[in-house]
């Protein structure tokens, strides 16, 4: 028969040398998963300073079970420099298109997750792609979560809002 996703099976297995002597019976259980886990990413809010170093959402794995998830990795790309795309290294700002996922801190009593990007920041006049992926203990991965943060010249935040400019609000005086 085929084993079905979210279900909990016991397997044993004991070794036979001849008909009087066998060894120990071994017994494991384990469940089998095949569903993805969920991840979001919470809106970004500025507080009253001009710079944002900490990113957040939540997670869950198969059924709602924030435990089941084993990691949650972000990448950020920074489309606001007129000389290149730049991604977070963990570290700093590189130059290059690279999709870098960096692992974020994930607490499973809340299904929360966080990122501190330490020596970094979104600034109030930028463009970010900010990409959340959960992985589960079954090695299933989530399917990306993306969020496109336009940031204007006051901090104001217009979010998916593609039409616009470099994320800069213009206005037409004919």
């Amino acid at each position: 028969s085929k084993l079905k996703s979210g279900q909990s099976y016991v397997v044993g297995a004991k070794s036979c040398f001849n008909s009087t002597q066998n060894g120990a019976e071994t017994v494991r259980s384990f469940s089998f998963d095949t569903t993805r886990p969920t991840v979001s990413i919470n809106e970004i809010v500025f507080p009253n300073s001009s710079l944002i170093s900490k990113l957040s959402g939540t997670a869950a794995g198969t059924f709602q079970d924030m435990s089941d998830v084993a990691s949650v990795q972000i990448s950020i790309i920074d489309r606001t420099s007129i000389i290149g795309t730049r991604y977070w290294s963990g570290t700093s700002w590189e130059f290059g298109e690279n999709v870098v996922y960096l692992g974020a801190n994930y607490l499973p009593q809340t299904g929360e997750w966080t990122y501190n990007m330490v020596g970094g920041a979104l600034s109030k006049d930028g463009r970010y792609i900010i990409r959340a992926k959960s992985i589960d203990s079954a090695g299933n991965q989530s399917i990306v979560a993306d969020n496109v943060t336009n940031i204007g010249p006051l901090g104001v935040i217009l979010n998916d809002i593609s039409s616009l400019y470099d994320g800069r609000i213009s206005s037409d005086h004919t």
